[in-house]
């Protein structure tokens, strides 16, 4: 069953280490991408007869989106925020709705390092924003409830 890109959700909270019950939805977000990355590092002996060999080493994780800006906004504000005091936030990018079986994707401690506002002619004012990973939690997949 295809998964439609409208139906997924990105929750956030304030404070680190949030369970996922306790995150609010980004209702405003379009455009939302999620990056999981990893580094290798070489492990080649004289043993591989040969043929390099690689480990996984360190992990990344990132979510880039869009938002409209609206003035006082929750969860502008709450970007805007970990942006300019550097602080952490928690963060679920899931293809779902919390709660709705088969929804998933990962729950971790991040903060924004990157903010940009665009201001065209035409359209609304929207902030473009990523959140780059301090400390992943889980990645979760709901059984439904």
């Amino acid at each position: 069953m295809s998964i439609l890109g409208r139906n997924a959700k990105l929750y956030a909270d304030a404070s680190a280490d949030e369970t996922l019950a306790n995150l609010t939805e980004i209702p405003d977000v379009s455009d939302v991408d999620l990056s999981m990355d990893s580094t290798v590092d070489d492990t080649t002996t004289r043993a591989d007869a040969g043929w390099d060999t690689e480990a996984q080493a360190s992990r990344m994780l990132s979510v880039t989106g869009t938002v409209v800006f609206t003035v006082g906004d929750a969860a502008v504000n709450l970007l805007r925020t970990s942006y300019l005091a550097g602080s952490t936030i928690t963060v679920a990018a899931l293809t779902g709705a919390f709660g709705v079986a088969g929804s998933e994707g990962p729950r971790f401690n991040g903060v924004v390092t990157k903010w940009m506002r665009n201001e065209p002619v035409k359209g609304a004012v929207k902030i473009s924003f990523e959140i780059k990973s301090k400390g992943f939690l889980a990645y979760e997949v709901e059984a439904g409830s």
